[in-house]
Formats: C-alpha cells, structure tokens, sequence
C-alpha cells in the first residue's frame, strides 16, 4: 500500500508540473484556476505557495487558492500577515427612518479569506431605540484575523406632530358652577387637540393649574398650554384660549318693563313700555342681571307705538280738541280744546 501511494504521488506530480510551466505568471495568484468541485489526493506533501500560505499539497494549492507558483514543503516563514478588513461606518439614525444593514469586505495576501459577522441587539432607553453591535472577523488560511465592529444607534429625538390643534372655545355663563364644569371637560379634554408620533404613543398634559373666580358678571380669558409628548420626552406643545362671557337672556320686543332697575345714571337709553304705556327709560344701560332689553327700547314714541299697536294707552278721545289721538283707549284728562 505505501508503495502506491508514493507511486500515486510520483506520477501526480510528474502530472503538474508540466502545467506549472503553462500557467506560470507575474502574478502569483490566478483565480480561474480555482475549482471548488476538484478532487485532490490525500496526500501530504506540503509546499509553500508564492503568496507565502503552506498548503498540504499542490492540487490543493491550485484549485482552491489559485496559487501558480510554489516550492515544495512548508513555508520557511510562515504567514503573519492578517487581512485587510474594511467595516462600515457607525450610523446614528433617527427612529421612523429606514436604513440598511451594509456588508464588510475583507481581503489578504493569500487569496482566501473567510468573513464572519455577529450582531447583537440592544433594547434603547425608550420605545423605538436600539443598539445594535455588529462584530466582524476576517481569517485567512494561516489563522490569522483581523477583527472591526460597526455600531449603529437607532434613537428617537422627534417630538410628536400636532394633528388637530387645540381648539379656542367661548362659553356663556349663566350659572358660575355650569361654567366652571365646562372649563374643566374643555382642559381635560385637552381641547380636542390630537398627535401623533412615529415611534411611541401620545401623552397629553396641560398647564392648566390657576382656577379664575367665576362670577358671571364679566368676560374672563383662560390661556392654557397643552403638551403632547412621547415615550423618549420629546415634547411639543400649543396654546388655545377659553372665553367665558356672561350669558344674556335676550327679551323679546313690546315686553313691559315694569320693575325693571337700569340704574340711577342720568341717561335716556331710549323708549319702551311701562305698565301698557310707551314711556322714556332711564338708566346706566340695557343689560341688567343677564337680561338684555335691548329688543324692547325703541329711538322714538313712534317706533314704540307703531311697533306695538295692541297695546291699549290713554290720551284724549275728545274729536273736537286740538291733541285728539284716535288710537287712545281711554280718555286721561290731556285734552287741549281751541279758545
């Protein structure tokens, strides 16, 4: 058996070296010899390649390094010389963003090299973030390896998109505890803004903490900031303003405004019914205690009687006097008769 083998490795070489000669290069390696599917003796019989990489033999030499050039047994010198390993470079990417996991190359002086990746992922500090390492190690045939890591940061530095804005809102107020609750369901409802965000979901707050004293009695403006923010902290916030103003309960024209208290200022505010009668109003204005009687003063006599023609009034019923009114219902004694 030993002298087949050495009569096998005899006439396998005496095989190659001829085609040494053919495929002899300035280059020392040549990659269209390389033949994955070759078969190669099993044999030892080193040899040192021209790319200074010991192969167990010849064939092996040739067909998976492409080696055209070698002496026979190992490297006097053997291969320090690591590969050369090229890693991508760090990212930091904002979270929503699409990005791409890029491939390292690697090269060495052997020709071969095999190049391994590992990556481990993270969790960041808040929904959405990530770490993710990823070492890369390149080895050639003599062991030798050279070893480079890519980080890439996925964070979130966005503040949420405001959607639906907070919406100014004007109440009127007729009962201070009823407005008061209305101010509330309008805070709390953060005024019917919406957000939203790539990565995390939405938490609304406001600023709203200086309750007015509501009376009724006169216009108040709430300004409230509302915040919408994310799982990260990002934050971003608008204002919206709430108008209370007191309610006014409009009457009707031709009411009677017998009773009625306009105040004690000096000041025709114009004419209107007292007890059935069109008379002169007087007082500070029309709006008194949430009611306004604006709809029942009138800017003359005329107005008044014309716009309220079923109201009955006195006045002088006397054809013959000279201040006869035929619209009066009752005669009152004002007759003014001709000398």
């Amino acid at each position: 058996m030993k002298i087949f083998v050495a009569i096998f490795a005899i006439a396998f070489a005496t095989f190659l070296v001829p085609s040494l000669g053919v495929h002899a290069q300035e280059d020392c390696i040549d990659p269209s010899l390389i033949d994955p599917t070759a078969f190669c003796p099993f044999i030892y019989a080193p040899v040192c390649g021209c790319n200074n990489v010991t192969y167990n033999n010849s064939c092996l030499a040739m067909v998976t390094a492409g080696v055209t050039m070698w002496t026979s047994g190992p490297c006097s010198n053997a291969d320090n010389i690591p590969p050369t390993l090229n890693v991508p470079n760090d990212l930091l990417v904002e979270c929503g963003d699409d990005f791409e996991f890029e491939q390292a190359t690697a090269s060495d002086n052997s020709g071969s090299v095999e190049l391994t990746e590992v990556t481990e992922s993270i969790p960041g500090p808040c929904a959405g973030t990530m770490s993710y390492i990823r070492t890369f190690t390149a080895t050639d045939p003599s062991g030798n390896s050279t070893t480079g890591t890519q980080q890439i940061e996925v964070v979130d530095t966005t503040p949420p998109v405001i959607t639906v804005p907070p919406m100014d809102m004007t109440i009127g107020c007729s009962d201070p505890m009823e407005a008061e609750m209305a101010m509330f369901d309008w805070a709390d409802g953060f005024a019917g803004a919406e957000a939203e965000d790539a990565c995390n979901t939405v938490t609304w707050s406001n600023d709203f903490d200086a309750i007015p004293w509501i009376t009724c009695e006169e216009t108040i403006y709430v300004t409230v900031s509302f915040m919408a923010s994310d799982g990260c902290g990002n934050t971003v916030n608008q204002q919206a303003t709430l108008t209370i103003e007191p309610f006014m309960i409009e009457v009707e024209p031709c009411t009677d405004l017998a009773g009625v208290d306009f105040g004690f200022c000096d000041m025709v505010i114009g004419i209107g019914i007292v007890n059935g009668n069109c008379s002169y109003i007087s007082g500070c204005g029309s709006s008194v205690g949430g009611v306004n009687y604006a709809n029942a003063l009138y800017e003359s006599m005329d107005d008044c009687l014309f716009s309220c023609p079923i109201l009955e009034y006195g006045g002088c019923t006397y054809s013959s006097a000279c201040n006869y009114d035929p619209n009066a219902a009752f005669e009152d004694g004002s007759c003014l008769f001709p000398p």
